[in-house]
């Protein structure tokens, strides 16, 4: 199966790093009960906790790109590794971009990463 990572309509899975999309869980809430017999319950909010890394790419691409992760929350379809593919709605955080070469007039941005979690 081919990852999908399609951020505001944007196809960003063909510009991801290898292992450039990490998946994990963010606990938002957890609450734990003892009962008098000593049983522990324990119930927990998980959301979905995607770090993104996209390989160097020219300037009119990384623009496009970027352009897509402004707004916010976001509308995602994913392949979750647990589920498949799904759409949610996620928050987009901390979008790092480094210029790294100039060459005729062209900019090529590398290090470009981003951070998303579940609404």
């Amino acid at each position: 199966m081919e990852a999908k990572l399609i951020i505001n309509g944007v196809d960003f899975a063909p510009w991801c790093k290898s292992g450039g999309i990490q998946q994990q869980y963010a606990i938002r809430r957890s609450r734990e009960v003892v009962a008098t017999d000593g049983t522990v319950y324990r119930k927990e909010i998980k959301k979905r906790h995607l770090i993104v890394s996209l390989v160097e790419m020219r300037d009119a691409s990384a623009r496009r790109l970027l352009a897509a992760l402004r707004p916010s929350p976001a509308s995602v379809t994913y392949t979750d590794a647990e589920y498949g593919d799904l759409v949610k709605q996620f928050l987009i955080s901390s979008p790092q971009e480094t210029a790294k070469t100039v060459t005729g007039g062209n900019t090529s941005w590398s290090g470009i990463s981003f951070t998303m979690e579940e609404k």
